[in-house]
C-alpha cells in the first residue's frame, strides 16, 4: 500500500519525476565510471610496459611513403 501510494505521488508530480530520473541517471553515469576507470588505468599500465620492453628508436620515425 505505501508503495502505491508513493508511486501516485510521483505521477502526480512531474518535477518530482524528473528529479527522480535525473537521480537515477547520475547513479548510472557513476556506475559507468566506477567500471570504466580501472579499465583505462590497466590500459595505461600495458601501454607502459609495451613501451618499457621495446628499444628506444622504436617509434621515433614515421614513414609515410606508400
Amino acid at each position: 500500500m505505501y508503495i502505491s501510494n508513493q508511486v501516485s505521488q510521483v505521477n502526480a508530480d512531474p518535477g518530482l519525476t524528473q528529479s527522480a530520473q535525473i537521480s537515477v541517471l547520475n547513479k548510472a553515469k557513476r556506475a559507468d565510471a566506477d567500471a570504466v576507470l580501472p579499465l583505462i588505468d590497466s590500459a595505461t599500465q600495458q601501454s607502459q610496459q609495451i613501451q618499457a620492453g621495446n628499444p628506444v628508436y622504436l617509434g621515433q620515425n614515421i614513414d609515410t611513403r606508400a
